[in-house]
């Protein structure tokens, strides 16, 4: 105290901080100068000399405006000598820097938080602008189905849940500082974009789910299918022993995943719905690969030959005692005993042949042709086939997994037929089976080659949607695993059936033709169903190496979690409605 009293002359630092290190050498600088402040305010009130009083009172106004900061008001109070003139000066000049470098930073985080405003607003923008342009590829996509009564009822709840999510965000908009609360709504503004942007996108991949399921839309889908841009299908090569390909790349170099996502978008528009690499589908039958230049001829030869690799479809022979069984247009024999189901259901389907020469229903069709064959030789031990409009479960997961919690839950899609695994651990949909329309009047099949295509596609998103719910539920695997699942459909056009195949190909799915077999439509033709003995016989086979996988796939993904062989790691899928 009596120190600030001399004259004013005699404030230096040198003089300041040695009279307070000389009173208490264990003072550190921030004591020193919290002492420093206290006397300087009681000078200030008290100080016997005017000049002290009028110095003390300038170094304190100044250290308030400059927020108190010791430092500056040190500088102040002392600027006669240089820091490094003092015991303690090294420490001050670091306090010094780092005050200095503080100050800096606060300059650079304003202008970040204004680069930050700048860049919300930007965000905003584009996001505007990406709205108005997925509308508008939608409407014209949509433009057919405009009118229908599922587009307006969509339009109408993305509407209201978006009228409600705005309403509910200006609910809680209550900021008391102006340039906090701009930010803060720039922010919250962003956020909601992405949100409604996401659910928009939902939507939209669900419309176009909704249309290619939705009997309202399939004249309209129908008509839509250029037939001249389909060819022929062809079957998978046959299997060869043979190692399977890990990473599989084109004849000239180019990795197949590039590839193929080059190939998805360069579909046309108005094809998308309808063809099957927008689902994430590698048609191998190359019926929808017709002016695809992303792969070559031996490109697909090869792909074909590995998938028929990786499933070895090997139908054998029947036995002799079946082979005479059906020489003899399955009359009885005397071994008859052993296949006595599949005798009594033969027998019924020749008793219900009359009506294969006139006009069907699709359900008829199927009840009195491929039940009674299905139903006879398929292993009811291992398989549960369900027949009718059955739901798929595995696409009730897919068509719910982006959707919002307080919507109702979206039945699955539906299918004539279903083989479910019984002894799996996720009770895995192995099977699918679609009748593609009943007959004419002639016995003739009903369904023009575009409905055909057309249900082959949505065989082929089903069995997709399959492979894609026991994939993502297994994360401590391999991919050369998941590679090994593989499930199977069929297609029945008037008595003609279609066998295929599909397995995961990292990132994109392989789907193929495996066989093809002509069902009798008379009686003394029923020689034929030999055909479809051996094919059955060889996919009770088939599911049950499918089981094996299903069952090797979740205790592997158990062992790989629990005694960390494997680390987490996530399948490349397709999982829902677009393609990335």
């Amino acid at each position: 105290m009596d120190f600030l009293e001399k004259n004013v002359g005699q404030w230096t630092c040198e003089n300041v901080l040695n009279h307070y290190k000389e009173n208490d050498s264990q003072l550190t600088l921030k004591q020193a100068l919290d002492s420093i402040n206290k006397d300087l305010k009681r000078i200030a009130k008290h100080g016997s000399d005017a000049k002290c009083r009028e110095k003390a009172e300038s170094i304190i106004v100044n250290w308030k405006k400059l927020n108190n900061s010791w430092l500056f008001g040190y500088e102040l109070l002392v600027p006669a000598k240089p820091f490094h003139s003092w015991s303690i000066g090294d420490e001050l000049l670091e306090w010094t820097k780092d005050a200095k470098k503080n100050s800096r930073m606060q300059e650079l985080n304003f202008e970040r938080d204004i680069l930050m405003a700048e860049q919300h607003n930007e965000v905003i923008r584009t996001a505007v602008v990406r709205d108005q342009a997925v509308r508008t590829t939608l409407t014209r996509q949509l433009k057919t189905f405009e009118n229908e009564p599922h587009v307006q009822t969509s339009t109408r709840k993305r509407r209201n849940l978006n009228d409600e999510f705005t309403q509910n965000e200006n609910d809680h908009e209550e900021v008391p500082q102006e340039e906090r609360d701009e930010l803060d709504n720039q922010r919250k503004g962003d956020e909601k974009n992405k949100t409604s942007n996401k659910r928009k996108d939902c939507e939209e991949e669900e419309e176009c789910s909704s249309i290619l399921f939705d009997e309202k839309n399939e004249d309209s889908l129908i008509e839509s299918i250029d037939e001249s841009r389909l060819i022929s299908e062809t079957r998978l090569p046959i299997s060869k022993t043979s190692d399977n390909i890990s990473e599989y790349k084109l004849s000239n170099g180019s990795d197949l995943l590039t590839m193929f996502k080059k190939y998805q978008k360069s579909i046309p528009k108005c094809r998308r719905v309808t063809t099957p690499a927008y689902w994430g589908i590698l048609d191998l039958t190359r019926e929808s690969l017709n002016g695809c230049k992303e792969f070559s001829e031996k490109d697909i030869q090869d792909l074909s030959q590995d998938f028929s690799n990786t499933i070895s479809w090997d139908p054998k022979s029947a036995p002799n005692y079946l082979q005479e069984y059906f020489n003899k247009n399955c009359e009885e024999i005397h071994q008859i005993k052993d296949i006595k189901k599949l005798h009594t259901n033969i027998q019924f389907i020749k008793e219900n042949m009359d009506p294969f020469n006139d006009s069907m229903t699709e359900e008829e069709l199927k009840m009195i042709s491929a039940f009674p064959l299905f139903r006879s030789i398929l292993q009811r031990n291992v398989v549960k086939d369900a027949w009718g409009e059955i739901q798929v479960y595995s696409t009730k997961d897919a068509r719910n997994e982006n959707s919002s919690p307080f919507l109702r839950t979206r039945l699955g899609r539906k299918v004539d037929m279903k083989g479910t695994l019984k002894n799996t651990p996720n009770k895995f949909e192995a099977l699918f089976g679609e009748v593609s329309g009943g007959m004419t009047s002639l016995g003739i099949s009903s369904s023009p080659r575009k409905k055909r295509y057309l249900d082959k596609v949505k065989l082929s998103i089903m069995m997709r949607d399959s492979l894609n719910y026991a994939l993502k539920g297994c994360r401590h695997v391999d991919d050369n695993q998941r590679k090994s699942l593989v499930v199977y459909g069929w297609l029945q056009v008037g008595f003609e059936l279609n066998f295929y195949a599909m397995n995961w190909f990292g990132g994109l799915y392989r789907f193929g033709l495996l066989d093809h077999c002509i069902l009798p439509s008379q009686e003394d033709d029923c020689g034929l169903f030999e055909d479809i003995y051996c094919i059955l016989k060889e996919l009770n086979v088939k599911l049950l190496q499918t089981e094996k996988s299903v069952k090797e796939l979740y205790r592997s993904n158990m062992l790989g979690k629990r005694r960390r062989i494997t680390m987490e790691n996530s399948p490349v899928l397709n999982m829902n409605r677009t393609p990335n």
